[in-house]
């Protein structure tokens, strides 16, 4: 009998030491964040050209750069290229079609690093900060790694062409005059430079300088007649690059008339916007292919305060004209829309509130449509989980998709994937910019202290009657408490989760993780459970370029509250 009693405490004694002095101090769980990922710098590639195994590569709001796979959200590898707080830096991340290498720009540096495992190949500083960073996608036949072209701006704003395997400098071009360098372009024969020219009158006209991309010698220069929509640079929508007709768009202030300018020529295309309701369109964006061979199709995304819509149009490349093909239409709430190629031929994914499909560029017929009855992620009270941004990657048979992997990034900061419309994995991208952090106990361990804390400080007849009649409303939750015991047990000792999503306090040991992030949200996590997020709601009316810096504390009936000294910052 005593050997038997023995043996049985033996099974414990490992949980057991987990609460001795010398065990603390040890990590119990990371989350390996890379940041809220931008969109112009998240993609699908393949980093072996010769496997049909693709990661995805972000550079984040952070200025992290990683790699994820796709199949479990797992983190590849990561580099930080510069300070998370020093957000006046411009970031670039493109890769090459077939290429085993991505190519960033941060701040003045250029750098390559191996697509499979994040090692630095070649990085080179310009002598001043950088405006845009593209591949150079050539149809002359050459093998072997894609050079790039840097746009760089400061005192000697001047054009570099990089060599892809060493980063040696082949050759630079030297920019006249005052006009502002703002970004790069490029077709399958030349190099465009694209400058912000200001008027008297404070508009802005596009100054294109055109370059050949073996000698870097100019060989046109022409100014778009622009001074009458533009009258600052936040209202150019897209710069294409790198696809088969790259193209400058535009709006005007109001948004009633889009202009299209295929780059290479001075034509420019208007088409007027449509307003679907009686709210005032927020936001323009453009989606586009990035392949040199892929259709010259782009897609034009509109969105209010209330609903969002797209318009699809096609390039003439004989006569470089532009057309409207069709339109998708407007729906309810936010949406985001992303671009996908397949061979020549591209497909656009759109994501709503409840529903995933895919069009292909060439008709407005679905080919792709799927459910989506939520994002499976925690958000505040009334607070309604929308899509901000997404890239996609398809399988195409026939004249239907097989297969889709979307990665979208919600207002709530979660960055989850989407395979064929369900979630299959989320990182809580929100969390990498946590500025502050405290602990909170649960409302009923709360509730509990505070009732021992008033028989304790009464006197002892009060006490006594007090303390009965918590025991008397105790012994009506006995009999499902009995019953629920032993599963408690066996789940406690064995260390298995509990079923209920928001987490059971088996032995009254829980602990509340409360986080507020750069971005104005407040976080509420599970300590004991590194994949349970309780709660996430935007507590502050965050305007663009602001920041929020604020001190958390928990009181004692468990309210968490924000430092009175909590203040918005100027990005």
């Amino acid at each position: 009998m005593l050997l038997q009693l023995l043996a049985a405490t033996t099974l414990f004694l490992a949980p057991a030491c987990a609460v001795f002095s010398d065990e603390a101090w040890n990590i119990d769980y990371h989350f390996a964040l890379l940041g809220a990922p931008k969109e112009e710098t998240s993609f699908f590639h393949r980093p072996n050209p010769s496997s049909k195994a693709s990661l995805i590569y972000t550079l984040s709001e952070e200025h992290a750069l990683g790699a994820v796979n796709p199949r479990d959200g797992s983190l590849v590898w990561r580099q930080l290229l510069a300070s998370a707080g020093d957000s006046h830096n411009a970031s670039f991340l493109r890769a090459g079609e077939g290429q085993d290498v991505v190519i960033s720009g941060i701040g003045s540096e250029v750098a390559a690093w191996s697509a499979a495992d994040g090692r630095l190949v070649w990085n080179l500083h310009t002598d001043g900060p950088l405006e845009d960073v593209e591949i150079l996608e050539l149809s002359d036949g050459t093998e072997g790694a894609k050079d790039a072209v840097a746009l760089s701006g400061g005192n000697h704003p001047m054009v570099q062409r990089i060599d892809g395997a060493s980063g040696s400098v082949k050759w630079q071009y030297s920019i006249d005059g005052s006009d502002a360098p703002y970004q790069l372009s490029a077709s399958s024969t030349q190099v465009f430079a694209i400058l912000l020219h200001k008027t008297i009158l404070s508009y802005v006209k596009l100054r294109v300088v055109a370059l050949d991309p073996v000698t870097g010698q100019k060989t046109d220069e022409y100014t778009l007649s622009s001074e009458n929509e533009l009258a600052t640079a936040d209202n150019i929508i897209s710069v294409g690059a790198n696809s088969a007709s790259p193209i400058i768009a535009w709006t005007d202030a109001a948004h009633t008339t889009l202009k299209v300018n295929v780059v290479g020529t001075k034509s420019i295309s208007s088409f007027s916007i449509e307003k679907h309701d009686d709210n005032v369109i927020e936001r323009v964006r453009l989606h586009a292919p990035y392949h040199i061979n892929s259709l010259s199709h782009f897609l034009v995304h509109y969105e209010t305060a209330t609903s969002h819509w797209a318009e699809v149009y096609h390039i003439d490349l004989k006569n470089s004209k532009v057309e409207k093909a069709y339109s998708l239409p407007k729906v309810a709430g936010r949406g985001a829309f992303s671009t996908s190629t397949a061979d020549a031929n591209v497909y656009f994914t759109r994501v709503t509130r409840d529903e995933l499909s895919t069009v292909s560029s060439a008709s407005h017929g679905i080919l792709g449509r799927w459910s989506l009855s939520s994002f499976g992620v925690a958000s505040g009270v009334g607070e309604q989980v929308e899509p901000v941004h997404a890239v996609s990657e398809v399988s195409v048979k026939g004249d239907t998709v097989s297969a889709i992997r979307t990665t979208v990034l919600l207002s709530t900061g979660d960055w989850v994937l989407l395979r064929d419309g369900k979630g299959i994995w989320n990182r809580p991208e929100m969390l990498a910019s946590t500025v502050a952090v405290t602990f909170a106990m649960p409302a009923d361990v709360v509730a509990l202290a505070q009732q021992l804390e008033v028989e304790a400080h009464g006197n002892p007849v009060a006490a006594y009657i007090h303390r009965v009649q918590r025991h008397i409303v105790d012994l009506q939750k006995l009999p499902s408490f009995l019953v629920s015991m032993p599963k408690k047990i066996v789940q406690g000792f064995l260390g298995t989760s509990a079923d209920d999503a928001a987490g059971s306090d088996i032995f009254g040991f829980r602990q509340i993780i409360a986080c507020a992030t750069r971005s104005g949200r407040l976080v509420a996590l599970d300590a004991g459970h590194p994949d349970r997020t309780l709660w996430n709601t935007d507590v502050a009316d965050l305007k663009p370029g602001q920041s929020w810096r604020p001190s958390l504390s928990s009181t004692k009936d468990g309210v968490i509250q924000r430092s009175p000294t909590s203040r918005l910052r100027e990005r």
